[in-house]
């Protein structure tokens, strides 16, 4: 069914960073995608970790639900490594995503590498909702380069990212080039959607 110019897309964005405030890159990705989103006549809702308290941040046509830990997870964390730990949260996340999903059902869910992969497909499983994925960044082979062991626990999770089940989006032809080779992705899952930055904000006078 054609979609009526009238309707706006809904997308639903789960991230562990939101904001270039926070250390690792994907935080600005997110912000400056969810903003160019809404630019361009859709309605996005982004739930993303915070350590902090929840939080909800309202700007038209857009929603950002930061979410932190439950209790429940906190108490289990200590005795986890860091990759169970986000596995974990990935609980809380899906269980936010339920809520936000009951409230308003979104036509894609979009979520970015494998720290949100799991509550994705989950969602997107229970809802019949398509799921599409982000990767930033691949810990097999560039860590060997750098001459680092990789986690074997996020070879893991990246093992699952890629496995030919759910679309993807690369930030570099580069990059889908090592997925396709180290993962076996095929390549009619994989689409390059060169990452860059909105430049502006550096260029005023100061």
């Amino acid at each position: 069914m054609a979609r009526s110019n009238a309707t706006p897309l809904r997308a639903l964005i789960l991230s562990m960073e939101y904001t270039p405030n926070v250390a690792g890159g994907v935080g600005t990705y997110v912000y400056e995608l969810a903003r160019g989103l809404v630019r361009a006549g859709c309605r996005v809702t982004v739930l993303s970790y915070t350590p902090g308290e929840a939080s909800v941040l309202r700007e038209p046509g857009l929603e950002v639900h930061m979410v932190p830990p439950s209790r429940a997870s906190l108490s289990r964390a200590a005795q986890l490594t860091l990759v169970g730990g986000i596995r974990l949260f990935n609980e809380d996340l899906a269980h936010h995503g339920r809520e936000r999903i009951r409230e308003q059902r979104p036509d894609l869910i979009h979520f970015h590498q494998w720290h949100t992969h799991r509550a994705a497909r989950v969602l997107g499983r229970e809802f019949g909702i398509p799921v599409l994925g982000t990767s930033h960044y691949i810990s097999e082979p560039a860590e060997r380069w750098w001459g680092q062991t990789p986690d074997p626990e996020i070879l893991e999770e990246e093992r699952s990212l890629y496995d030919g089940t759910t679309p993807l989006v690369s930030v570099s032809r580069s990059m889908s080039a090592l997925i396709r080779d180290t993962y076996g992705m095929p390549a009619s899952l994989l689409h390059t959607i060169h990452c860059g930055m909105d430049a502006r904000p550096y260029l005023q006078p100061a």
